[in-house]
């Protein structure tokens, strides 16, 4: 056909199912977030303004990955640890697969890619760090600002310098 794709193994499909799920609920939870974030009354000249820009941009650069993470977990890319290929040993029915056997040509990035390390969880591991940064900054900010006490979080200086009881 016209469509040189070719997709990849079922177990990389449920990866990228669940995980989409998931983070479309996690991207839609942090945008309602925002909201709030902006309808809190700031104390004039104590906005967080990096703090709101730095949100926003997280959390937008973790929407516009969201493709490329799809793309990457339902089609072969050629590279060897994100198609599922086995070094050394040629299973696959599909013709379109690439062989098995080293090809010289191609040079070091191509070499590089091939080879390296799995796309699709490296651009998962993006994704979940940006929004996990987002809304740390902004737990932040509005901790720092007295919207949320600061007796309803434990430090990890004080759950570690605590003695647990003898029993």
């Amino acid at each position: 056909g016209c469509c040189k794709c070719h997709m990849n193994s079922l177990g990389s499909l449920g990866y990228c199912i669940i995980t989409l799920g998931l983070t479309a609920f996690i991207i839609t939870t942090e945008v309602q977030q925002l909201f709030k974030y902006l309808s809190l009354p700031w104390p004039d000249g104590d906005e967080p303004r990096l703090e709101l820009n730095l949100h926003i941009g997280l959390v937008g650069a973790a929407t516009v990955l969201v493709p490329f993470f799809f793309g990457a977990s339902v089609y072969k890319i050629g590279n060897f640890a994100n198609d599922g290929f086995r070094l050394g040993v040629h299973d696959s029915t599909c013709s379109r697969d690439p062989s098995p056997l080293p090809v010289p040509s191609g040079g070091l990035l191509k070499g590089a890619w091939r080879h390296g390390g799995p796309t699709s969880p490296f651009i998962h591991l993006i994704i979940s760090h940006a929004l996990l940064i987002a809304r740390l900054v902004m737990e932040a900010a509005i901790i720092r600002r007295g919207f949320l006490p600061r007796s309803k979080f434990y430090s990890i200086f004080s759950i570690l310098t605590t003695r647990a009881p003898n029993l």
